[in-house]
């Protein structure tokens, strides 16, 4: 537990809310600009479990505002390299890349599986 150390001090985590946070499950839409920081902080915090959904590809265009990824990724998957790169910063939190966009019928047939 040294690595959730910092956060375990604050009165509302402790030992019980890092417990609750490796629990939790998060779906993220888009690893992007936007995405890309969100998972940083939400994988670092140790969230047990990410669900992340993006049908987009690396492109350079990317590279100087969404910093998991090099110029080596350009043309893959953006959700697969998000979770390859992610791995990497806390091998304890779950990615799961879905390389599709969000829409009501895939919401439906992720529905079955409890990932929100």
């Amino acid at each position: 537990m040294s690595r959730y150390a910092r956060q375990m001090i604050l009165p509302d985590v402790g030992a019980e809310g890092q417990n609750r946070l490796g629990a939790a499950h998060v779906l993220i839409v888009g690893a992007g600009a936007l995405g890309v920081p969100a998972l940083q902080y939400l994988v670092g915090a140790g969230v047990g479990r990410i669900t992340l959904v993006d049908p987009d590809r690396i492109e350079e265009t990317n590279l100087h505002r969404q910093p998991l990824y090099r110029m080596s990724d350009l043309g893959q998957p953006k959700a697969e390299v998000a979770a390859q790169s992610l791995a990497g910063l806390n091998p304890s939190v779950t990615v799961t890349p879905l390389i599709e966009w969000l829409t009501p019928p895939t919401r439906m047939r992720w529905s079955q599986r409890p990932i929100w």
